[in-house]
């Protein structure tokens, strides 16, 4: 849950600023980091191992030392959640 913790307050403090590039990099922050999550092990089978099926089992098992065995509960909720949050408040409301 330290993941979805961390996204909460970089969610809650880049508003606080009242400039829309950090609400902007907190967006990327949390878009970048459920793709990290939930679909790095995808991509890195996917592409690269089209690109040359050696480097694709290499970059998946690099992959899957760096995440953990299952990704934070309810990333994807949070993520949207937050998403929806940064782009309200970049936009006025």
């Amino acid at each position: 849950m330290l993941p979805v913790a961390v996204l909460g307050l970089v969610t809650y403090a880049c508003p606080l600023s009242g400039r829309r590039s950090l609400c902007l990099g907190a967006i990327i922050l949390c878009v970048a980091s459920l793709v990290f999550y939930k679909y790095a092990l995808f991509l890195s089978a996917s592409f690269v191992g089209a690109i040359h099926p050696a480097w694709g089992q290499l970059a998946t098992t690099g992959v899957k030392g760096l995440l953990p065995g299952l990704p934070p509960l309810g990333i994807s909720f949070f993520v949207f959640e937050f998403v929806h949050y940064l782009t309200e408040v970049s936009r006025g409301g």
